[in-house]
């Protein structure tokens, strides 16, 4: 809630408790996927997937939860900070497994249909460029 507080105060406008918690709510998705996204990015770049989840989970903890409440840091108890390492993390991590088990059956994929999805002799007619 305090996240969809601040940004109504950034927009100019005074949130209620309820529409704060909506923005809050949309806004914590929305950097979830982002973060799982960053996850398989770095994946691709040949990171293992736990450690790929790990690195995200960690970063949103500092990124978000820690971030956006420098100035109210010391409102929170020890209990709740810790709670967030705890919660991300686990994110984190049950984002690398699921992508390990993408990697794991994409790259089975890719062995058992290995050249399977085009008929023999068939060519891709790509118009060269300028040719309507």
């Amino acid at each position: 809630m305090q996240l969809g507080k601040q940004l109504g105060q950034v927009a100019g406008r005074d949130l209620s408790n309820d529409s704060a918690q909506r923005v809050g709510v949309a806004l914590h998705r929305t950097l979830g996927m982002s973060y799982g996204m960053a996850a398989s990015l770095l994946v691709g770049r040949g990171v293992r997937p736990p450690w790929a989840g790990l690195v995200m989970g960690i970063a949103a903890f500092a990124l978000v939860d820690e971030g956006t409440s420098i100035s109210t840091f010391s409102d929170y108890l020890m209990e709740s900070h810790m709670r967030g390492v705890v919660g991300h993390s686990t994110y984190g991590l049950a984002a690398g497994l699921l992508l390990s088990l993408v990697e794991r059956s994409w790259g089975a994929a890719e062995k058992a249909f290995a050249g399977r999805h085009r008929k023999p002799g068939y060519e891709a007619k790509v118009p060269a460029a300028g040719v309507p």
